[in-house]
């Protein structure tokens, strides 16, 4: 068989790659009722060695630029989804600055490293009106050294 007939076709390591994809954003998604449970933070305080889930309310105004600081106990892969605010601009860095922080538009997971002083940024995307960006934090049972996403 030659290479042209193999294009399409689903090899064990994109089965394997897709399943492990799909498993981690269906966590994500499972909710089970929880959400009115959780715990909502706001940027009044530094968030220390929050629960598995959370909420976190990111105040979003029109000319400038919101922050929210975070830490975490232990080194973990978290799932960040966005209840509210769509279209807003949320990136996370490490307060000393990263290489390269990271965005999140809808959903993402990302491992996080203990005792490192996060900084959520909330951005409204030259949005007119003040509103809430809602973060959801679930953390993952997902291998951390092994994960890809780190900040």
């Amino acid at each position: 068989m030659d290479a042209d007939n193999n294009r399409g076709v689903f090899t064990p390591s994109k089965l394997i790659i897709l399943t492990l994809i799909i498993t981690l954003f269906s966590a994500c998604f499972n909710n089970n009722g929880e959400e009115s449970d959780l715990p909502i933070y706001t940027i009044d305080e530094i968030i220390v060695n929050p629960p598995d889930s959370f909420l976190i309310n990111i105040p979003l105004k029109s000319y400038s630029n919101t922050n929210a600081f975070i830490r975490f106990a232990d080194n973990a892969v978290w799932c960040i989804k966005k209840q509210s605010a769509a279209n807003s601009i949320i990136h996370f860095d490490r307060e000393e600055g990263a290489e390269h922080p990271i965005i999140i538009n809808i959903i993402d997971s990302i491992a996080f490293e203990k005792d490192i002083l996060y900084v959520i940024t909330g951005d409204n995307n030259n949005y007119q009106e003040s509103r809430i960006a809602q973060l959801k934090f679930k953390k993952l049972t997902t291998d951390y050294i092994s994960f890809y996403k780190k900040l």
